[in-house]
């Protein structure tokens, strides 16, 4: 028991922060997916380019990949140094994406892209978080794609309601 604290205590609270198997909506956390960046360590998980986001104001990320059927689920949470910056990434992101206008929820701002890659990018506090999803289906419809939406939007929402619960 102590050593599962201790280990608590020590993983990095943007990890704690993302979903867990029981609200993942259907999905199934991935093995081994988690990765884990601070500085130029967000790297691993942008494959370079992570200067974007270190010119943004994050401080470390962490990700996990997700499955339903044949469909990836790339949950990405980052810590910024204020809510303003995290605000601020999420309305470079709404501009990249041509996305007019952001939605409330209970303790967050953001929104959902129904493209060919569907996405949710919503920011909660100090921390942006942006669900990707990757599907093997050649050309999937539109009711497909909004419901791959609405699944990224799901595990968004998740983290919101950790972060409402872990991060202070």
């Amino acid at each position: 028991m102590l050593a599962a604290v201790a280990a608590l205590a020590t993983t990095p609270l943007v990890s704690r922060l993302l979903p867990k198997a029981d609200q993942a909506k259907g999905l199934k956390v991935m093995r081994g997916s988690l990765i884990y960046g601070k500085d130029s360590g967000l790297a691993d998980i942008y494959d370079g380019g992570y200067e974007l986001y270190t010119d943004h104001g994050v401080i470390d990320a962490a990700q996990q990949l997700y499955t339903r059927d044949k469909d990836v689920y790339e949950v990405t949470v980052h810590s910024l140094k204020s809510p303003r910056e995290a605000l601020e990434f999420l309305k470079y992101w709404q501009k990249e994406n041509k996305i007019n206008k952001a939605e409330k929820t209970d303790a967050s701002v953001g929104f959902t892209r129904i493209t060919a890659t569907p996405a949710a990018f919503y920011s909660t506090k100090k921390y942006l978080t942006i669900v990707n999803v990757s599907t093997s289906k050649v050309n999937p419809t539109t009711k497909e794609r909004a419901h791959m939406a609405s699944l990224a939007k799901a595990l968004a929402m998740a983290v919101e309601n950790n972060i409402k619960h872990l991060a202070n």
